[in-house]
């Protein structure tokens, strides 16, 4: 753990208003070539931006307050309001950046790279410096939190719990004795269990997914997603979401199952996609919208399912926009994804309707996942940090 800390940086930020857009290249928020909104759907439209290049690192927020990552890895506070500047910190070094999110908990702004940092969200003060020897503990995919703990995954099979009080080790777990490289994909806290989902990267590709208990890290069930054929990969695809006692993750192959949280008995399983050709492995991002469970799909399709049965309630191409194997956002009863033709688009939970999305020209590269308030949602690009109206 390093404690030292280091001053803010003062700089000064150009924010283009919806006022001002047309200065700022007005043309990446409205429509762009390529295929119009889906009928009853519409252009977002932008409140304002901040031309700071972003690292591959999503916003969060607070109450008043979003934090981006910028491409030299430093986090800057803007006020939500109107994209003005509350601080920016030190920059955390070049490192190539693993993490897929910002993280705030108990008044940090959590930076999840090779090692992962806290910073004071009132100052911008770097509070604590958690490193675990090389295993990347807070840096791979996103991180989840409760009142006491934040819980990362990691490149080396480990779940690693961390103290928000100063950034000491609460407990490690080996999630597999397989020697070869495993992948813990964001781990998720809740009713006092942590679930990861893993891949080992050894032939043949296997994993499964895990639960362990929150306060001391002890293993308290664990079940194999072994693939539907030989063809193809087991294991878990990065994500799991909750919903009452389940909790249900998409594997490697193309399916999701729906285990109980308490013991890890099977509930239900939803098979691959229709279409998908032998020994093709599908990236299927999952999430939560009342009691339907949203999943993406390489296969340029999203569907969603009902979260008792896995039966499909709804399922809808992506209408030439690409795949969908970014993560998705729950917002209430809606949701947002990440089309990869770089499009982000708010869609009914219950219908799979589309309310908005961005034209084809909004943003050369936008990252994974977006934050979002009662008003706005924020996103992060390759030419700045956005608030779009929600």
């Amino acid at each position: 753990m390093d404690g030292r800390r280091a001053p803010a940086l003062v700089l000064v930020l150009v924010v283009c208003t919806s006022t001002m857009l047309g200065a700022c290249d007005e043309r990446r928020f409205g429509i762009g070539p390529g295929p119009p909104p889906p009928t009853g759907g519409s252009f977002a439209r932008a409140d304002w931006r901040v031309p700071i290049p972003s690292s591959y690192t999503g916003p969060t927020v607070d109450d008043s307050t979003v934090y981006f990552s910028s491409a030299r890895h430093e986090v800057y506070a803007l006020r939500k309001s109107d994209g003005t500047r509350r601080w920016i910190s030190m920059s955390i070094g070049l490192n190539f950046p693993i993490g897929h999110s910002l993280h705030f908990a108990q008044n940090l702004v959590l930076y999840p790279e090779f090692d992962l940092h806290a910073f004071d969200a009132a100052t911008g003060v770097r509070a604590w410096v958690f490193s675990d020897s090389g295993h990347a503990a807070g840096g791979f995919s996103t991180l989840s939190s409760d009142s006491s703990k934040v819980y990362g995954g990691s490149r080396s099979g480990v779940v690693v719990a961390v103290n928000l009080r100063d950034g000491t080790l609460a407990w490690r777990t080996h999630v597999s004795t397989d020697t070869g490289q495993v992948n813990v994909y964001s781990p998720l806290v809740s009713g006092g269990r942590v679930f990861a989902g893993y891949i080992k990267y050894s032939l043949p590709f296997s994993g499964g997914i895990v639960a362990l208990d929150a306060a001391t890290g002890a293993a308290l069930w664990r079940r194999d997603l072994p693939p539907v054929t030989p063809d193809l990969w087991g294991g878990a695809y990065d994500g799991l979401v909750v919903w009452q006692d389940l909790v249900i993750v998409a594997s490697q192959d193309g399916r999701v199952t729906a285990f109980r949280s308490d013991s890890g008995f099977p509930v239900w399983t939803a098979p691959r996609p229709a279409g998908l050709g032998t020994g093709v492995n599908d990236s299927r991002p999952l999430a939560i919208v009342g009691d339907v469970v949203v999943v993406g799909s390489t296969l340029e399709l999203v569907q969603g399912l009902d979260a008792r049965t896995g039966s499909v309630v709804w399922s809808r191409g992506t209408e030439g926009r690409g795949s969908i194997n970014y993560p998705i956002t729950s917002i209430g009863n809606t949701f947002l994804l990440l089309y990869t033709s770089l499009q982000v688009a708010r869609l009914v939970g219950a219908t799979g309707s589309t309310l908005w999305e961005t034209g084809l020209n909004f943003e050369p590269y936008l990252f994974v996942r977006p934050a979002f308030d009662s008003s706005r949602v924020f996103v992060a690009g390759d030419s700045g940090f956005y608030a779009l109206r929600r």
